[in-house]
C-alpha cells in the first residue's frame, strides 16, 4: 500500500530565509511518499528544498533534490510491483517542484 503525505503546506522559501540564521539551512518537505517493500518496512520518497544563507546572510542558490530514505532497513528498495506508483508518484512530485521553483527570482 502506498502512502502520499501531500498536499503540505510548505513554508515559502523567503519565509524561511527571514528565519535563518547567517550559514545554516533548512530543509522543507514539498512532497512525501511511501512505497512498500515488503508488507513490514517501506521505502519513504520526499521532494526536498534546501535553503541557506551564507556566513554573510547572503541567500545560496536553492537546491532540490528527490530523497529515496529506508524504513526498517539499511537501504532504501521497493518492491518490482511498486514501480507504476514511484513513476506516479515521481511525476507528481516533478510537477510540485515546478510550481515551488517558478515563483523563485532568479534561482535564489
Amino acid at each position: 500500500m502506498t502512502t502520499t503525505h501531500e498536499p503540505f503546506n510548505a513554508e515559502p522559501r523567503h519565509d524561511v530565509l527571514q528565519r535563518l540564521e547567517p550559514d545554516t539551512a533548512d530543509i522543507t518537505t514539498l512532497h512525501e511518499t511511501t512505497l512498500p517493500t515488503n508488507p513490514y518496512s517501506g521505502t519513504r520518497v520526499a521532494l526536498e528544498r534546501i535553503d541557506a544563507l551564507d556566513e554573510h546572510a547572503e541567500p545560496v542558490p536553492v537546491v532540490y533534490s528527490v530523497l529515496f530514505q529506508p524504513s526498517g532497513r539499511d537501504y532504501a528498495e521497493i518492491d518490482p510491483s511498486s514501480i507504476p506508483a514511484l513513476i506516479d508518484t515521481l511525476h507528481e512530485m516533478h510537477r510540485r517542484w515546478l510550481i515551488d521553483s517558478n515563483g523563485i527570482d532568479g534561482g535564489n
